[in-house]
């Protein structure tokens, strides 16, 4: 082997010829954040925001138990009713975040479920994956504003 042919050669032992970069490299340039970063950014934020929601919630479960005898307790100023709305825009963030995780996956979800579930040879993307992720989504809205309005219909109010 030559000194140019080392040169050229990559870490992995693969040769790629003069003046190819690797795929990683092709792959980055011109982007100002590559989609490996946008998954450890997503990722890194679902692990803080569940955490935070364990906190929370432990924190509404031990410290402020249910009862009149413990409603003036405060922690930091915050009321039990403060980081009970606290908890739920945590819970908010939370459900964004995994939206957006599921998206960034969507078409390995949509491979898996081809290949390994429906037994099918996977097939070229023409955008049909896209359509069944909104039908999906918007199937998922209407669960749940129907569990919701199901449980609106069930409330009873005492008799005062």
């Amino acid at each position: 082997m030559t000194s140019t042919d080392t040169e050229n050669q990559q870490p992995s032992g693969i040769d790629r010829g003069p003046n190819k970069p690797s795929p990683v490299t092709q792959e980055s340039q011109g982007r100002w954040l590559s989609k490996t970063l946008v998954n450890f950014w997503v990722d890194a934020s679902l692990l803080v925001v569940f955490l935070v929601l364990l906190w929370v919630t432990v924190v509404l479960y031990f410290l402020f138990p249910p009862g009149r005898a413990y409603e003036n307790l405060t922690l930091w100023g915050g009321t039990a009713e403060y980081w009970r709305g606290f908890q739920f825009w945590v819970i908010c963030v939370f459900a964004v975040d995994i939206l957006l995780h599921v998206m960034l996956h969507w078409t390995w979800v949509c491979s898996v479920v081809s290949k390994h579930i429906l037994h099918q040879k996977p097939t070229r993307d023409d955008g049909i994956q896209t359509i069944i992720g909104v039908g999906v989504l918007i199937a998922i809205i209407h669960i749940i504003a129907a569990a919701l309005f199901a449980a609106w219909l069930g409330m009873d109010s005492p008799n005062l």
